[in-house]
């Protein structure tokens, strides 16, 4: 880092060999430490959870001090159910 702070030196087209024995520790560890295989999935799996959607089921809701915001998804949906609800 002192000598190449911008990390623009490409190391691993300098040092092949190094590469090649530090990308099969990786692969290794991963398969060590049970991260196989690679998802990235998030979204997909965070919808698909099968957890139950308070939304679906409620039309009431309480909200208590420290709230700091609500994902823009879920606040739409809150908005429409007060807004059916109350005006």
């Amino acid at each position: 880092m002192e000598q190449d702070f911008s990390q623009a030196r490409n190391l691993a087209e300098a040092n092949p060999e190094k590469l090649q024995q530090l990308v099969e520790l990786w692969w290794s560890e991963a398969g060590k430490y049970n991260v196989l295989p690679l998802d990235d999935r998030l979204g997909e799996r965070m919808r698909d959870s099968g957890r139950p959607d308070p939304l679906k089921t409620s039309n009431t809701f309480t909200f208590y001090g420290g709230v700091r915001g609500i994902p823009g998804g879920r606040r739409s949906k809150l908005e429409r159910t007060f807004a059916s609800n109350h005006c």
